[in-house]
C-alpha cells in the first residue's frame, strides 16, 4: 500500500473515531425525518457505516448509528397509525432497505473475521454467559406446548436474544481494544447528538405537527414522530439523562450538556407521556444532586441546582395558567390507570393457562387487542408480560439475567460504571409501567451502555471473565 493510501486511511479512522462523525450522523438523521428522506439517506449513512467497519480496528464508530437510527423515520412515511403511509410497501423500497441492512451485517462480518484472532480470544471470555444462554433459551421457548405459540412468538422471542445479547456481545468483541475511561466520555457525546436530536424533532413536531395543539392545549394522540409515539418517545429522551450528567460532570464543555439535559426533560414533557414526565423529574433531580458531590464541578453545581430550583419554581408559578392549558392532558388524566389494571389481570389470567412457558408474545392477549403490527398486545409491566407470554421460565431466566447484569457495578463501583447503570435503571424502571424493554427499536442504546460498562469492569485490575465455553461445550 503506498504512503499516500495510508495516509488517507489513517485520516479516516480518525474521522470515523472523532467526534464529528456522531455529528454527521445526527445531521443525516435529522434531515431524514425532517424532510421524510431517510430512504434516500439511507444510502450515505450505510455506506459510511460499511468504510468504517472496513477500515477501523474497533466497532466504536457504530455506536452513533445504531443509537439514533430509529429517529431518522418520519410521520410523512410512518406505516403506523396515524399516517399509515403505504411509502414502503410500493416499488422496491422495502427490499432497498433489506439489501442495505444485509450488506451493513456482512461488512461487520468482515470486520471480526478480519480481526480473527481478537475475536477468537474474545468468545472465549464472554460475560455473564450461563444467564445469557438461560435468558435466550426462555425467549425461544416462549409459548411452547400451549395455544397462542405461533412462528410469531417464535420470531418475536429471536428477536429479543438479538437486542439483549447480540448486540452487547458484538460491542464487548469490538471494544477489546478501546479505554474503558475514553470510551464512556465518547458515549456521553454520542448521547448528547442523540438528546439533541430529539429536541429538534420535538420542536419540529409542535412547530409543524398538523393539530397538535388545540385551543391551547396539546393533544396526546397526535405526539406522534413517526418513529415512535409520546411513550417511546419520552422513554428515550429520559434514557440519556444519566449520561448527559457524567458529560457535564467530566466532560469538556459542561455547560453545554447541562443545557442539552434541561432541554431533554422540557422536551420529555411535551411527549405528554406521565412515566416520561416523573421519571425525567426525579432523575433529573437525583443526578444533579449527585453531581453536587461527585465529577469536576462540585462546587458550581452547588450553586446551580437550588438556584435552577428557584428559578424553575418562580417560571411556573409565573406562567401556571399557560402552563396549565397546554399540558392539561396531565391534570386530567392524573394518576389514573388508563387501562393497566384492566391489561395486568387479563395477562395473570392468561398465565395460569399456561404456567410454565406462558402463551406467547402474540398469544398472550385476544387478537381484538392486537393491532395487526410488527409488535404484539403487551402487559405494560414487565414482571406480569413474562409471566404472560414466557411463563415461570420466562420470569426466572430474567431474575438470573438481571442478578448477573448486576456484577460489574456492585463491585468495586465507580462514577462512570454507576452512570452507565443509572441509563439502562431508565428503561427497567421505564418497563415497570410500559413494555420498553420489549420493544427492539427501545432496545439498541441499553446494551451499548452496558458493553461499556464491562468493559470498565474488565480493566479494573486487570479482570478478566473466566473461559466458560469449553466447560459449557463438555456439558
Amino acid at each position: 500500500m503506498s504512503e499516500g493510501c495510508i495516509k488517507t486511511k489513517e485520516l479516516m479512522k480518525k474521522f470515523f473515531n472523532g467526534h464529528l462523525y456522531p455529528v454527521l450522523v445526527g445531521a443525516i438523521v435529522l434531515v431524514s425525518h425532517i424532510f421524510g428522506a431517510e430512504f434516500y439517506l439511507n444510502f450515505l449513512n450505510v455506506f459510511l457505516c460499511v468504510i468504517s467497519f472496513l477500515i477501523c480496528d474497533s466497532t466504536k464508530p457504530f455506536i452513533p448509528v445504531l443509537c439514533t437510527y430509529v429517529y431518522q423515520f418520519s410521520r410523512l412515511t410512518n406505516i403506523s397509525d396515524p399516517s399509515k403511509s403505504d411509502f414502503y410497501y410500493t416499488g422496491a423500497r422495502l427490499y432497498t432497505i433489506i439489501a442495505l441492512f444485509v450488506i451493513a451485517i456482512l461488512a461487520a462480518v468482515v470486520f471480526f473475521v478480519k480481526h480473527g484472532k481478537r475475536t477468537l480470544d474474545s468468545l472465549k471470555h464472554l460475560p455473564m454467559l450461563p444467564a445469557a444462554i438461560l435468558l435466550s433459551v426462555a425467549f425461544l421457548a416462549n409459548g411452547a406446548f400451549s395455544d397462542g405459540w405461533s412462528f410469531f412468538t417464535f420470531g418475536y422471542g429471536a428477536v429479543q436474544i438479538a437486542t439483549f445479547f447480540v448486540i452487547f456481545y458484538f460491542f464487548v468483541i469490538g471494544l477489546r481494544d478501546e479505554s474503558g475511561e475514553e470510551l464512556c466520555g465518547y458515549f456521553a457525546f454520542v448521547t448528547a447528538v442523540m438528546a439533541s436530536v430529539l429536541i429538534i424533532e420535538t420542536a419540529n413536531l409542535y412547530l409543524f405537527g398538523e393539530g397538535l395543539i388545540v385551543d391551547g392545549s396539546v393533544i396526546k394522540e397526535k405526539v406522534d414522530y413517526g418513529w415512535g409515539m409520546w411513550n417511546t418517545a419520552g422513554q428515550q429522551m429520559v434514557m440519556t439523562l444519566p449520561m448527559l450528567f457524567y458529560g457535564a460532570m467530566k466532560n469538556k464543555r459542561p455547560l453545554a450538556y447541562l443545557v442539552i439535559a434541561v432541554l431533554t426533560v422540557a422536551s420529555a414533557a411535551l411527549t405528554m407521556s406521565r412515566n416520561a414526565l416523573i421519571l425525567s423529574v426525579l432523575f433529573f433531580g437525583a443526578l444533579a444532586i449527585l453531581a453536587c458531590f461527585f465529577g469536576n464541578l462540585k462546587k458550581q453545581f452547588r450553586i446551580i441546582l437550588p438556584v435552577g430550583v428557584v428559578g424553575a419554581l418562580g417560571v411556573i408559578v409565573l406562567l401556571w395558567d399557560k402552563i396549565s392549558r397546554v399540558l392539561a392532558d396531565y391534570l386530567e388524566r392524573g394518576l389514573s390507570d388508563n387501562g393497566r389494571f384492566d391489561l395486568w389481570r387479563s395477562g395473570f389470567e392468561s398465565f395460569l393457562k399456561a404456567p410454565v412457558f406462558g402463551r406467547g408474545f402474540f398469544g398472550a392477549y385476544p387478537p381484538e387487542l392486537q393491532d395487526g403490527g410488527i409488535f404484539p398486545a403487551m402487559a405494560h409491566n414487565t414482571i406480569v408480560e413474562l409471566l404472560c407470554a414466557m411463563g415461570i421460565f420466562g420470569l426466572v431466566a430474567y431474575l438470573v439475567y438481571r442478578a448477573a447484569t448486576l456484577k460489574p457495578f456492585v463491585i468495586r463501583p465507580t462514577l462512570a460504571k454507576s452512570m452507565l447503570g443509572v441509563a439502562m435503571l431508565t428503561v427497567i424502571l421505564g418497563s415497570v409501567l410500559d413494555n420498553f424493554i420489549f420493544y427492539y427499536h427501545q432496545m439498541l442504546y441499553y446494551p451499548v451502555a452496558q458493553a461499556i460498562a464491562y468493559k470498565l469492569y474488565s480493566e479494573q485490575e486487570g479482570f478478566v471473565e473466566p473461559n466458560l465455553l469449553p466447560r459449557l461445550l463438555r456439558k
